[in-house]
């Protein structure tokens, strides 16, 4: 059985007080980290052009695909051998028109949890689906969700596929990660800025 190593960076104070157009730029450099961090814990070869295709999608080097995402207080980083995808997000309020949209409520009676919960893991769970299928957000209303396992996993239904979704929450964040059946999933939470810092060392 194999293992997957999704890897998840906090932003430090640091890098929150950049100016605010500097931010994304750095944010993406931090979470590149991650999925490096990724490929050493799977041992597998590092992305090293971290290359996209016309409609924004990671493109897969040497067999290895690579996913990331990042949010004001973490990154998210995955390298795997089959197409991929992370996405991480704060739970927090968010509008009624949005929930409705990301959310049906054929949906929304598989889960027993309170509504933000309900709606992040949703969202993270179709945001991850998508990413692994080489598509954006604006193919939500084609994701459903169609079966929770249990408190970390769920299936997520693309295109007449299923696709099975791991989870994992900590500090007020969820994050998810497309997984086939048969791996094993290891969340590693680490430090991408030490690892940015040692790399301008060396």
């Amino acid at each position: 059985m194999s293992t997957l190593y999704p890897v998840i960076c906090p932003v430090s104070e640091t890098f929150k007080s950049l100016p605010l157009g500097r931010r994304p730029a750095a944010l993406s450099r931090m979470a590149k980290n991650a999925v490096t961090l990724s490929a050493e814990k799977i041992g597998l070869p590092v992305p090293v052009t971290f290359q996209k295709n016309d409609r924004g999608a990671p493109v897969a080097e040497k067999g290895v695909w690579w996913s990331a995402s990042h949010k004001p207080d973490y990154v998210a980083g995955v390298v795997s051998t089959f197409p991929i995808g992370i996405d991480v997000e704060k739970i927090l309020p968010r509008s009624e028109s949005l929930i409705a949209k990301a959310v049906s409520p054929a949906e929304a009676a598989l889960f027993s949890r309170d509504r933000w919960t309900i709606f992040f893991r949703c969202w993270t769970a179709k945001e991850a689906a998508l990413k692994s299928r080489g598509v954006g957000i604006a193919d939500l209303s084609r994701c459903r969700v169609v079966s929770v396992v249990n408190d970390t996993r769920l299936v997520v239904r693309f295109n007449g596929a299923n696709l099975s979704v791991e989870q994992f929450f900590f500090d007020h964040h969820v994050a998810s990660v497309t997984r086939p059946d048969q791996c094993v999933v290891a969340w590693t939470v680490s430090d991408c800025e030490a690892m940015a810092n040692r790399s301008s060392t060396l």
